[in-house]
């Protein structure tokens, strides 16, 4: 299951694990879950097909939340997101898989709860 690979690379990337440790959720934070931390969602699923068919190659948008109590470190957090999933290729797991920045990050702020977010799109190619 891609979800778990890509919980897998941000859980175990040495910029993110020191920042979050293993704080990085599907869908939604916790309430009273701590900060910063890392909240993912996947968007959309497109299905590869040839002339032969299904190549069940897949490509899937990802939407990565990185939160935090203020903006130096919501801007830290953003940065090591991208470095742990900019380029990564891993092939030596059950599923192959090929993340890239998709050049879409957006900041931020959630008056209600005062928490800073920077959501980060990535592509992941997968089979």
């Amino acid at each position: 299951m891609i979800e778990g690979e890509l919980y897998t690379r941000l859980t175990t990337h040495a910029g993110t694990a020191a920042l979050v440790g293993t704080r990085v959720w599907p869908l939604v934070m916790p309430q009273g879950g701590k900060l910063p931390a890392i909240v993912y969602q996947k968007v959309s699923d497109v299905r590869v097909y040839s002339h032969d068919g299904d190549s069940d190659l897949i490509r899937s948008r990802f939407q990565v939340g990185c939160y935090a109590k203020n903006y130096d470190d919501v801007k830290a957090l953003e940065a090591q997101v991208v470095d742990a999933l900019s380029g990564y290729a891993d092939r030596t797991l059950g599923t192959p898989v090929e993340a890239s920045f998709m050049d879409m990050a957006f900041d931020d702020y959630e008056p209600d709860v005062k928490i800073y977010r920077v959501m980060v799109d990535f592509k992941v190619w997968h089979a």
